[in-house]
């Protein structure tokens, strides 16, 4: 039987210009539709999954699906 998951980096604050913010927003964003897409029956994502999208819902804006980059 596998272990759950546990995070390599413990939940911290994170210091991070705008820029960077929405950057990692975007590769979590993408990232949670791959694991989505490919593994959707697979047990073992489905705690990464809750805590990516735990992560988004706090830190992406709701209907971000594209780069921003600075304006």
């Amino acid at each position: 039987m596998r272990q759950p998951y546990t995070p390599v980096i413990p939940m911290m604050v994170i210091r991070a210009t705008a820029d960077e913010m929405i950057a990692l927003g975007w590769v979590i964003t993408h990232y949670l539709q791959y694991l989505e897409r490919s593994a959707q029956r697979a047990q073992e994502h489905r705690e990464l999954i809750g805590l990516l999208r735990g992560f988004q819902e706090r830190v992406v804006k709701p209907g971000v699906t594209q780069w921003e980059g600075q304006r």
